[in-house]
């Protein structure tokens, strides 16, 4: 057996398997890098195994709000295990179907109703 490690550790190292280094994070404990290098951590959620990645958690956190349907956190620096707010930014992948300007007109009310933090205050000047 192991020494230091837990049943289920022991037994893969006895089996020859790898086991993912764990990394720290302040705060957060039990992270690993996947193969792709995206850090996680994963939690039993009723009866399923689910999956959770350090910079979707780190940019929710940043927000205070979950993440919504069509958007993506990219790290600046290219680095996938680098998950400091700092280096997080949020980005937006749903676009309209189409380029009529009444379709993008109506797509760029959604998003300013959606992002009203992004917007500037200074006054907007439309030309007519």
């Amino acid at each position: 057996m192991a020494r230091g490690y837990c049943g289920t550790h022991a037994r893969h190292i006895e089996q020859g398997k790898k086991l993912l280094p764990i990394v720290g994070y302040p705060g957060y404990f039990n992270w690993a890098t996947g193969e792709k290098g995206y850090v996680f951590r994963t939690i039993g959620l009723g009866g399923k195994r689910i999956r959770i990645l350090q910079h979707r958690e780190v940019m929710e956190k940043t927000l205070g709000r979950a993440l919504l349907p069509g958007e993506n956190v990219h790290h600046i620096n290219g680095a996938r295990d680098d998950n400091r707010p700092e280096n997080l930014e949020l980005w937006v992948s749903h676009q309209p179907s189409g380029q009529r300007p009444a379709d993008l007109v109506t797509y760029a009310l959604e998003i300013l109703a959606r992002y009203p933090e992004f917007i500037p205050q200074t006054e907007m000047r439309i030309a007519a």
